[in-house]
This record gives C-alpha cells, structure tokens and sequence, in this order.
C-alpha cells in the first residue's frame, strides 16, 4: 500500500506504508499542494495546489501528463470513480 502526501513546499510525496519509505517525490509546483490522490487504479496521481494548477502525474515515472490552469488557488481535485475524469475547484 501507498500514501500521497501532500507538502507545503510544491511537493507531493509517495510513501510506501509498510515502511515509511519514500517511494517518489512529485516536484513541480511553485506554492502550496493543497490536495494530493491517486486515481482508482494507482497508476495516477493528481494535485492541486497554490500555485493555480492541478496536475495529473504518472506514479511510474514521476512525470506531468497534464496540467490544468485556473485563473486562481485550487484547492481540491479528485478523480471520478472510474479514473477517467478529473474535477478540480
């Protein structure tokens, strides 16, 4: 099992629970992540943060598949049941 964190600092951190071992850290924003979750299948993780953004990140890899712009803070993104859809505010 894993846990995403969501840091203060533009992060958002992988741990692994069993452990406490940081699996991933997702570096890309420039202000506060407000909200941090992975998609139903695992493979995904999306963030919303300070800075304006929400961002979708492939866990694999560590990098940005897309990113959504507002004109201000997001505060919370979550994924649809399914995965497929991503609703941010």
């Amino acid at each position: 099992n894993r846990a995403l964190v969501a840091c203060m600092d533009g992060k958002a951190i992988v741990l692994l629970v069993a452990t406490g071992e940081v699996e991933r850290i997702l570096h890309g924003h420039s202000d506060w992540v407000n909200t941090a979750v992975f998609s139903p299948d695992g493979r995904l993780a999306l963030t919303a943060s300070d800075d304006g953004t929400a961002k979708v990140w492939n866990i694999s890899t560590g990098q940005v598949e897309r990113i959504f712009r507002h004109s201000d803070e997001v505060h919370l993104a979550v994924f649809s049941g399914d995965g497929r859809y991503a609703v941010t505010a």
